[in-house]
């Protein structure tokens, strides 16, 4: 892996490549691209004849994805495709690539660090926009959900979505706030959660809104 590349280090690259049992010529899809660290050791592994197709909603994490492209066609790695949008939609994206049958599929669930420090508000101690997309543009934002939804609805998302067993305490807290200063920073937003929960139910050491 180009350090030029990703900073993404990859979670345990070792196992995933072991149980993906990479073959050359093999097709293999990973289906959240981030910083194309395990792309990358898929393609090395897979060899001139085989194909990635890496699919994020991100547009930064495709961004790196077509220095990963470039590096591939430089080194005679195997194919790599990309597909900007949600894993959702895998079967659709595959097809538009023409991949009717695959090797294997990655599914890398969670936060990169490249996402908690991109100043999106995805940290709790983030000073800048309350934003929260992964796709950008035309999308709604977490500033406009916490600013604007109904307190029954933010009690659905915190308890549904997030299983928060204080998603009352803290949906009241937050409507409370906002009609006072509505929320800009992931930094406003944490400060309210912290002071919402009861401290007999945080974890030491662990900030109440993680």
């Amino acid at each position: 892996m180009s350090s030029t590349t990703t900073s993404h280090i990859p979670v345990l690259e070792k196992e995933v490549i072991e149980y993906l049992n990479i073959r050359p010529g093999g097709i293999y899809i990973d289906a959240t691209l981030g910083g194309g660290g395990h792309s990358s050791s898929i393609l090395r592994r897979a060899g001139r004849e085989g194909i990635v197709l890496g699919i994020d909603k991100n547009p930064e994490a495709i961004a790196l994805g077509e220095q990963l492209q470039k590096e591939a066609r430089e080194n005679d790695w195997g194919k790599l495709d990309l597909k900007q949008g949600n894993f959702a939609d895998i079967v659709a994206h595959a097809a538009s690539c023409q991949i009717e049958a695959c090797d294997g599929v990655l599914f890398d669930i969670g936060l990169s660090s490249d996402l908690l420090y991109s100043q999106k508000g995805f940290s709790v101690y983030d000073e800048t926009s309350l934003d929260m997309r992964f796709g950008g543009e035309g999308e709604i934002t977490a500033q406009d959900i916490v600013n604007h939804s109904d307190e029954a609805d933010l009690v659905f998302m915190f308890s549904h979505f997030g299983e928060e067993p204080y998603s009352k305490t803290i949906a009241r807290a937050i409507v409370a706030q906002r009609e006072r200063t509505p929320f800009s920073t992931a930094a406003d937003l944490s400060s309210v959660i912290k002071y919402a929960i009861p401290k007999k139910a945080v974890e030491k050491g662990k900030h109440p809104a993680r």
